[in-house]
């Protein structure tokens, strides 16, 4: 055998094969007692997983890929998922991964019909649903015709349906025979869908390995030790690219801590009880409701944190300032932007650029550089790079391993997204200072107003400075002077 034989070639040899099924079973070989993810109250359906182990985890993970199995559910088929965060959903991942199934969680929160449209378009062999999403799932397989494997028995229990641990028992914890490659497509992740039916991404083993990866530097920050870091997320997950994020502390050697949904308050007491290295915060005003915790009640501690990755929005000097009051001046803020199809994102540290940041946001949302694995430029209208200087804005385009392999179902979308060589991700960039790059807007939210051109998340990002402003969204109505008038939909704070 020599290179040239080996060209072309597929490695599903399973001593070096990238799968994610493949994530627990890694760590087992040398740790099996090492505890890989935690879970909070009203994140797991058996309280025997509120800690789940290495060998616990793979051994699940395992079991419920033979499940499948023997339901007939065959490598290359569909299982859509309806579900919040919780352990035993994300293993359910895991183990679709091990078998060589397709996962298509969706957002519960889309509505009926928008997620019957999906399942046209995907095609489901069968829905995995969370006894609190129950209703919403039956109506969903008695419209479709696809059937309801099984609950997550989280949020209630329907007595007619087997729970996740009644799917699984009796079957073998030994991994299944299943032929994988890191090409193979382990999840359809659906887009936000704000103009039109989400499309479904199709992401590889390869593309999240490569995502979680990336961000193992985010999280070591202030770190002595690999196995120290421990990355938590009350955010959703479980249907969300940042799945991604979460599992780089578990390929890193530590862990990650799971909360079933936003509650500044648990994440506050998960940070003290947990020890929580690096929080996935979201958006700036949900760090803000963590900071107020901390504040209200001197007990709970965040000595441990490091670092705080957030995204969607500019972070204020005054909240930026109240996080290292409040978390530390050793905790680290850390705003990123990515997107379902390339997780692997720009980043901009706010304490590297203070001044920078000082002075500009959050007029400005500065969101830095991509990471070394994201290879982007920012293209003009004519798909020629704007280069740094020239202060013309332009379209964001990508080419990483962490890219999708391309919209499910859609040559058509594909090609375009495609064209030139670059995926062209609807972002709007421009060059700002030293180097780093400013995030304008998503091109379909620019409003044109009067011949100007606004962007909904400098708006938005201003009316946040208002002591008064909890919440505000900003869209363009339609206007016979104007032709788009930038209109501010507020919920004020209490």
């Amino acid at each position: 055998m020599n290179v040239t034989e080996l060209r072309g070639r597929r490695a599903t040899d399973r001593w070096n094969r990238v799968s994610m099924g493949d994530l627990f079973e890694r760590i087992r070989s040398a740790a099996p007692d090492r505890i890989v993810i935690s879970a909070w109250d009203g994140a797991f359906e058996s309280p025997e997983h509120r800690h789940l182990s290495a060998a616990a985890a793979d051994d699940a993970a395992n079991r419920y890929a033979h499940a499948l199995i023997a339901q007939g559910i065959a490598p290359g088929s569909v299982v859509m998922m309806l579900c919040e965060n919780s352990v035993e959903a994300l293993i359910a991942k895991i183990g679709m991964a091990k078998a060589g199934i397709t996962v298509a969680p969706v957002n519960p929160n889309l509505g009926d019909e928008v997620i019957e449209a999906l399942i046209d378009l995907c095609e489901p062999h069968a829905l995995v649903a969370d006894a609190e999403l129950i209703g919403k799932a039956r109506r969903l397989s008695t419209a479709s015709g696809v059937r309801l494997l099984h609950q997550i028995a989280v949020g209630g229990r329907d007595p007619a349906l087997a729970d996740f641990a009644q799917f699984t028992a009796g079957h073998p914890a030994g991994e299944p025979d299943v032929v994988i490659h890191g090409d193979d497509i382990w999840q359809l992740l659906f887009t936000s869908g704000s103009t039109a039916i989400p499309k479904a991404v199709m992401v590889s083993h390869t593309n999240t390995m490569f995502a979680a990866m990336s961000f193992t530097g985010l999280g070591m920050v202030g770190m002595d030790f690999e196995s120290s870091f421990c990355m938590g997320s009350f955010l959703p997950v479980i249907y969300h690219v940042g799945d991604g994020i979460m599992y780089n502390a578990v390929i890193a050697g530590g862990r990650l801590v799971l909360g079933r949904r936003f509650n500044a308050r648990q994440s506050a007491e998960a940070i003290d009880r947990e020890r929580i290295s690096c929080l996935w915060g979201g958006a700036p005003h949900a760090i803000d409701a963590v900071c107020a915790e901390f504040e209200k009640d001197p007990s709970l501690s965040p000595a441990s944190l490091r670092s705080i990755v957030f995204g969607w929005a500019p972070m204020s000097p005054a909240l930026h300032e109240k996080t290292r009051r409040v978390f530390g001046p050793r905790a680290r803020c850390i705003e990123i932007i990515g997107q379902t199809e390339v997780v692997c994102c720009h980043r901009f540290w706010l304490d590297q650029h203070a001044e920078l940041h000082q002075r500009t946001a959050p007029r400005e949302n500065y969101v830095g550089q991509p990471h070394g694995l994201l290879s982007s430029k920012i293209f003009d209208a004519q798909d020629s790079p704007v280069e740094q200087g020239d202060d013309r804005v332009g379209e964001g385009v990508y080419r990483s391993p962490a890219l999708m392999a391309g919209y499910y179902r859609k040559p058509d979308e594909s090609a375009q997204a495609f064209q030139s060589g670059w995926f062209h991700g609807g972002d709007a960039f421009r060059w700002g200072e030293a180097g780093q790059r400013i995030l304008a807007d998503r091109f379909k939210d620019i409003i044109k107003t009067g011949g100007e051109s606004v962007t909904t998340i400098r708006v938005e990002a201003v009316l946040h400075l208002h002591p008064e402003v909890m919440k505000s969204a900003v869209v363009g109505l339609p206007h016979a002077r104007w032709g788009e008038a930038v209109t501010a939909f507020v919920i004020a704070r209490p």
